[in-house]
């Protein structure tokens, strides 16, 4: 950094960073993954030689407690990064949407860290975090992808920051804990919020409180560092005591079935021998009771067991029978457990009998399907029931329920006509008046887009003339907020997306007072002086610009430049041949020296209209060994004639090292 180097970027791959954190209030280890624009870019792609390091990025994005999203500082953004950019925090953030089963709000706190601070004339002063945001709000993109950002991510927070500070010689990193501190301040807060939940039901608590990925000796004095090892100990004991008690694998299943959310946390850690007696249990027909046992003594018998393997394996033959008995039997589940034991016994190619195993993995398929018809039955038997008793409660008040239930009669093919004419029945009877006001905080909750989309598929006469007039002022009230927003957006100079949007809106309102009958919504009238000023310039501007793009430009001037192949000027007649197609008189420049063309100023011989459309261009160059005519063609898009509209100079690259200008 001292010779004006700094380290290379993060190439197209990932890096995982491993720190160790400590402060007053947390101590803990750290793993950040360290990834560039183009990892995240491809992060949906298949490659064989990168596979293995997306699919552990996008496991530890499911498993992360802070994303920071750097925002650079000063640095110049062409339309190709800006896409880029934004479609990387798109990437991410659809990823987590679907692991999160598209909550509308990620649980997950983001930073959003303006890097590069330390060349901001504010760095270190009293009102930078002002100015910060003013950066971002100043640049439409980033202030986009920020307001995307809080959209989907239910904890934000904005940190200008810089690596190296403002002197590199000192090396003085500025506010690069406040992401970190952050995320654990949250993180934290969560957990504390779901222990204080947990608290009536110590076994969850406990599997909740084994799974908290770093240290907790330091929060609150130790308090839940205590309360973990408390639970730990009461559950040692209290497991210990069943296990004293069993006296068949069955017993064995039992247990473990009951206690399934802890025992693999909790009995590795604290009497990892016992997990034997699954082994020895389930090789035996029936075990003595063993009272009074200990932990020496589960070791020691666990250690005499396995020197007696022969006497207490069951063999085969034993094992085979047991399969066929439980599964003539209809015992599916118990069968189910022997094929395991027979399959994992036999599974390396020492199976003592072909056909028998022949027959188990018949015998296999049979019962995944008939227990997979029974789940099935029984979740039919659970929906059917709790629509019985939706239509028979009068208090029930969740409509959104009954959406659920109607969908998962559909998804199983339930078709009871009866029980579905009677659910609606009491869907209608939750949208009627006396739930009015439930809609209204609903319908006051959405931003103006999504209130149009709600009254649109919700609307139903039920609610009479007055709330109908009720309604209509709601959405006065969200479209003044909307079309402030949309101003906002709108710059002095042409911006498509901006004025699309507006344009789609006013249909939107347009099409909503026809289809509802709704009070009149009028946005001109939710506007200020000021602003219903600006909106009709917007407007005039908005229309310039369409008849522009409908009926073409005519540019005043146009240019065009030529380097030679031997970086030399070139000698140019001013004449006709060097004439566009267009009927266009041409100024010649030279990269360099800029020769002009001195007795030809720049003028259009016929007024010429541009408009979308391909344009062929000839060129003669004399001073070349042999006299080289050379043509081209260039098109204009409808980007560059609303670059034009904006009086914006474009430059059209024909190859060859010329190029065309043109400025209007």
């Amino acid at each position: 950094m001292l010779n004006g180097e700094y380290p290379s970027a993060t190439a197209g791959n990932l890096h995982e960073l491993m720190f160790n954190y400590k402060n007053d209030n947390f101590s803990c280890s750290i793993q950040i993954d360290d990834v560039d624009g183009y990892f995240i870019e491809t992060l949906s792609q298949k490659d064989e030689h990168t596979q293995v390091e997306r699919d552990t990025l996008i496991e530890n994005l499911r498993l992360s407690e802070g994303i920071i999203f750097f925002f650079p500082y000063q640095r110049l953004f062409d339309e190709k990064s800006i896409k880029e950019f934004n479609y990387e925090i798109d990437t991410i953030i659809s990823k987590l949407k679907s692991m999160y089963d598209d909550r509308s709000s990620i649980p997950i706190p983001v930073a959003i860290a303006i890097s590069k601070w330390d060349n901001s004339p504010h760095y270190q002063k009293e009102n930078e975090l002002e100015e910060a945001l003013a950066y971002i709000n100043n640049h439409k993109f980033l202030r986009l992808a920020k307001e995307k950002i809080e959209v989907n991510f239910k904890y934000v927070k904005i940190v200008p920051i810089s690596a190296i500070g403002n002197d590199i010689k000192k090396l003085n990193p500025y506010n690069l804990k406040v992401p970190i501190e952050f995320f654990l301040e949250e993180t934290y807060k969560n957990w504390v919020e779901k222990i204080n939940k947990l608290e009536n039901d110590k076994e969850k608590l406990l599997n909740f409180l084994s799974k908290i990925n770093f240290d907790m000796k330091s929060y609150d004095n130790g308090k839940y560092d205590k309360l973990y090892k408390s639970l730990e100990k009461e559950y040692a004991q209290k497991l210990l005591k069943e296990l004293e008690r069993l006296k068949s694998i069955q017993e064995y299943k039992d247990f473990e079935k009951k206690y399934k959310s802890i025992i693999n946390s909790l009995l590795p850690k604290n009497i990892e021998a016992i997990l034997k007696v699954k082994k020895q249990l389930s090789r035996t027909q029936k075990v003595k009771r063993f009272s009074g046992l200990t932990l020496m003594a589960i070791i020691i018998i666990s250690i005499l067991a396995w020197n007696a393997d022969k006497l207490l394996i069951k063999n085969e033959s034993e094992l085979f029978a047991d399969i066929v008995t439980n599964y003539n039997n209809n015992n599916y589940e118990d069968a189910q457990d022997n094929i395991e034991d027979y399959l994992s016994e036999y599974a390396d190619g020492n199976t003592i009998n072909l056909e028998h195993k022949q027959k188990i993995l018949t015998f296999k398929s049979q019962i995944d399907e008939t227990l997979k018809k029974r789940e099935r039955e029984k979740r039919v038997t659970e929906v059917l029931s709790e629509a019985q008793k939706i239509v028979v409660d009068k208090n029930f008040y969740n409509i959104d329920r009954i959406d659920e239930i109607f969908t998962s009669m559909n998804e199983m093919g339930i078709d009871d006509k009866k029980l579905k004419t009677e659910l609606l029945e009491v869907k209608d009877r939750l949208a009627t008046k006396e739930n009015y006001s439930e809609f209204k905080d609903k319908l006051e909750s959405k931003s103006f887009s999504e209130a149009l989309s709600f009254v649109q598929t919700d609307w139903q006469e039920r609610y009479g003339k007055d709330k109908k007039i009720a309604v209509g002022l709601i959405l006065n009230k969200l479209l003044n907020r909307k079309v402030k927003e949309l101003l906002e957006d709108i710059s002095d100079i042409v911006d498509v997306d901006a004025y699309n949007n507006l344009d789609k809106t006013l249909k939107n309102i347009k099409d909503l007072q026809e289809n509802t009958g709704i009070e009149k919504v009028n946005y001109k009238a939710t506007l200020n002086d000021e602003n219903k000023n600006r909106l009709e310039d917007i407007l005039r501007e908005y229309r310039k610009y369409s008849d522009a793009l409908k009926n073409g430009i005519v540019p005043k001037q146009i240019a065009f430049g030529a380097e030679s192949k031997d970086n030399e000027p070139l000698g140019f007649e001013c004449s006709s041949e060097y004439q566009i197609i267009l009927n266009i008189d041409i100024k010649t420049y030279h990269y360099d020296n800029n020769d002009v063309c001195d007795n030809i100023k720049m003028s259009w011989r016929n007024s010429q209209n541009f408009s979308e459309h391909s344009y062929s261009v000839k060129v003669i160059e004399e001073d070349l060994v042999e006299n080289d005519e050379y043509s081209s063609s260039f098109s204009l898009n409808k980007n560059d004639l609303i670059k034009l509209v904006n009086h914006e100079t474009i430059k059209k690259d024909i190859g060859k090292s010329y190029y065309i200008e043109i400025s209007n």
